[in-house]
Formats: C-alpha cells, structure tokens, sequence
C-alpha cells in the first residue's frame, strides 16, 4: 500500500470512529436526561422495514437515524443538537410507527388509508386517522402581516407539495406542533447537565436552546384554530371530519396541555437561575426581547409570545377550543 493510500484510509478511519464516538455519547445523554426522546430514537431504530396487514404487504424505505441531526465536534455543540435531534426523530416516529400501530390495533389497512402517529408520553402514542385535507397555504392570505411570525413561510406560506403542513394539511400541523413540543421539552430536562457546568456561557446556552423552539406553542395552536376557522367557511365537509376525530382531539389537547406547562415550568427555572446568579454577585437581565448574563445575551422571543398570547386570548376562538376538548 502507498503511503498516500494509507493517510487516505487511516484520515477515514478517523472520521468513522469521531462520527461513532459523537453519537454514542450524544444518546447518553438523552437517556439520561430525556426518556421520552430515548425512547422515540430507539423504537425507529428497532421497526422493520416490511409489514403484512391483512392482504396488503408494505415496504418502507431504511429507517432515519438521529445521528444525522448531530452537529459539531464538541460535547458543548452535540448537546445543543438535542433539541434538534427530538424534533426530528418524533417526525420519524409518526411517519415509521403508522404500519406498526396498524397492525398492533389489528385494523383492516388499504393502501389509500392515511394516517399518523403522534407520540405523547411515558411510551404511549395516539394513532390518528384522518380524511381528505387542504394545504395549510390556504392560510397564507388570511393571517395578517403583524402575525406572520419566524416560522409563517416554512409551514404556512410554503409551495412544497411535500411538506407535512401541506401534504397532510391540519393533521400536519398537529405532528409539527408536537415535534416542537417534544424538542423544546428535552432541551429543557438538560438543566442538570447545564448546572453542572455552572458559569454564565452554559447558562446563556441552555436558555437559548429552549427559548429558540419555546413560542412555537403558541404559532402551531394559532395555526391549527386559523385552520378549522378557515375550515368552518371554505370546506365544511372537512371540518366536521376534524372535529368529529376523537383521537385527533386527544393529540390536540395532549399538545396545547404539556406544552404549556412545559412553559410555564421553563419560566420558573429561567428565574431560578437569576436568583442563583444573583447570590453569586452576578446579574441577569430580563428585557424585551433579549436577556442578558452580565454583558453577552440572547434572543428571548418576548414580543413574539406576547403578540401571539393576545392574539389567542380573543373570543373568537373559544368556541373552537370547546370543541376541541370535547370528547
């Protein structure tokens, strides 16, 4: 073997065994601190790949791995993907879990059946079936300029035919909202491993890795009742097949439940941390918009959660969300 062959192939072997170590210790840490999320990537990681339903066989494509969503070559930076990494493997999940959850009800499946799951919590999950749906698009026209918020043009103003949010319309909405949920709730439980650390950058870092997902809450709720408004006009026949979902209303209310005590919890450890700070002669700040350690800050999307919250606090949805918790 040359001796450049051989730099070639020890410079791959390198990058096998970081690719390898970064993984392994990433999911170390989600078992550690995010059961749930551990869960989610370990159920994908072990389903099959063929299903017999009936008469039907089914074929999917090679189950997604969380390790695609890792970035850096850091602890520091990997850690900071775990946000990511839930969001994305809980898409897999919904999409990956359906022929298993088909077939573990005993249901009778066509090919033309649609549906989705939507993992909740403690290893349980709601299997969603659902009916014809128009794109979330639709939307675009209706919501005002001051509410077209961070993520209004990747869900909502979006001309992807594939896209969740567009392709599976409200249902697709839903699965986003909840992906949102369970990322933000595992960057969240990293607190332990944050406080560990204890000094202002790993304090700046851990509330910019929740904040960054945490007024999603209140886009996708916004989104989802827009939806069903815009539903109650424009497609009636949809509406009622939506509002008549009883497991559709369960992940709705799942969602909209532990979300927002989620944050309510992260605002209670986000003053927890100023106090602590603040006993060790260091201050933080809450302003709008920003909060401050001493003189580095973050982004802390005050004026998004505000604008949203009196957006939601109107009438006009509220018998919408009597509805949806109506079983």
């Amino acid at each position: 073997m040359s001796k450049v062959t051989f730099l070639v192939v020890c410079f791959l072997c390198s990058i096998n065994i970081n690719y390898a170590q970064k993984g392994k210790r990433t999911l170390e840490l989600i078992k550690l601190y995010n059961a749930d999320g551990y869960y989610v990537i370990e159920t994908v990681k072990s389903l099959p790949t063929t299903y017999q339903i009936g008469d039907v066989n089914i074929k999917t494509s090679t189950s997604s791995t969380y390790e695609e969503y890792i970035e850096g070559t850091t602890e520091k930076e990997w850690i900071a993907s775990t946000n990511t990494i839930v969001h994305e493997m809980n898409h897999a999940f919904s999409s990956q879990m359906v022929y298993k959850a088909v077939q573990d009800a005993q249901l009778p499946y066509t090919m033309n059946d649609k549906y989705i799951v939507i993992y909740t919590q403690n290893q349980s999950y709601l299997l969603i079936q659902f009916q014809e749906v128009f794109p979330s698009r639709e939307l675009a026209a209706l919501i005002p300029t001051s509410l077209r918020t961070f993520r209004f043009d990747t869900y909502i103003n979006s001309s992807s035919k594939i896209l969740g949010t567009q392709q599976f319309g409200i249902y697709g909405l839903l699965n986003e909202w909840n992906a949102y949920y369970q990322g933000t709730k595992a960057s969240l439980q990293l607190y332990d491993y944050y406080a560990k650390q204890n000094n202002n950058q790993a304090w700046l870092d851990y509330m910019q890795n929740v904040e960054g997902t945490l007024y999603a809450y209140q886009e996708f709720k916004f989104y989802i009742l827009q939806y069903l408004l815009y539903a109650q006009k424009k497609h009636p026949i949809q509406y009622k097949q939506i509002i008549e979902n009883t497991n559709f209303k369960q992940a709705f209310v799942f969602v909209d439940t532990y979300f927002k005590k989620l944050i309510d919890e992260y605002f209670v450890i986000r003053q927890k941390i100023a106090e602590n700070l603040s006993k060790q002669n260091i201050k933080m700040e809450i302003s709008e918009g920003y909060t401050f350690i001493e003189m580095k800050g973050i982004g802390n999307f005050s004026e998004e959660h505000a604008l949203l919250n009196d957006e939601l606090n109107k009438p006009i949805y509220t018998p919408l969300i009597q509805v949806l918790y109506t079983n």
